[in-house]
């Protein structure tokens, strides 16, 4: 028989320090959007329903989201950068250092991080508030976190196969941009 003692707390995060210069203010309330590949088209598989987001859009979505949560936006991606992505930086956004923007019109209540790597994310996740995103392994880490989520999917039924026993994950169809907004501010 082997004895094993299990830590029940073990705090990963403990004097970590992110691998990019990324400041922020952990004491402040805020949303996460996590823009990876999924949310563009040609980026990720092709049976997936894409919702059109894009450089004339995305402000509705942020409005949504600020509507729905009052409180400021964070935005990350995953490490591919889409030329829509590209766009929408370029458009909406001041960089401030070598991946950090933000926002010509909101200032600090909205902010971009780029180039992000995992372990930096899931202390980002960590201290949000709650998260949107497409459902995949930043979701994950966000229900190990307790944090609310609200994740995009193609398909309920197959979602629901990897998503069932996250408590605070609620799903949302992936549709056009306009009906996200009306399905995020709906819950």
């Amino acid at each position: 028989m082997i004895n094993l003692k299990v830590e029940n707390k073990i705090d990963y995060y403990s004097g970590y320090k992110f691998k990019k210069n990324i400041k922020i203010n952990f004491k402040s309330n805020y949303t996460l959007l996590h823009l990876d590949e999924k949310w563009f088209e040609g980026f990720y598989y092709n049976d997936f329903k894409y919702m059109n987001l894009n450089d004339n859009n995305f402000e509705i979505l942020t409005n949504t989201i600020f509507n729905k949560f009052k409180r400021p936006i964070l935005i990350t991606s995953g490490m591919i950068k889409p030329p829509l992505l590209k766009e929408i930086l370029k458009k909406y956004f001041v960089k401030i250092n070598d991946n950090e923007y933000i926002s010509k019109k909101y200032k600090n209540k909205l902010k971009f991080f780029d180039n992000t790597d995992f372990q930096d994310l899931e202390l980002i996740v960590k201290n949000s508030n709650n998260l949107i995103c497409c459902e995949g392994a930043i979701s994950h880490v966000s229900n190990s976190f307790n944090k609310k989520t609200y994740a995009l999917v193609n398909n309920f039924k197959t979602a629901k196969f990897w998503t069932n026993h996250m408590k605070n994950v609620k799903l949302v169809k992936r549709d056009n941009i306009y009906k996200i907004c009306r399905q995020i501010s709906q819950i």
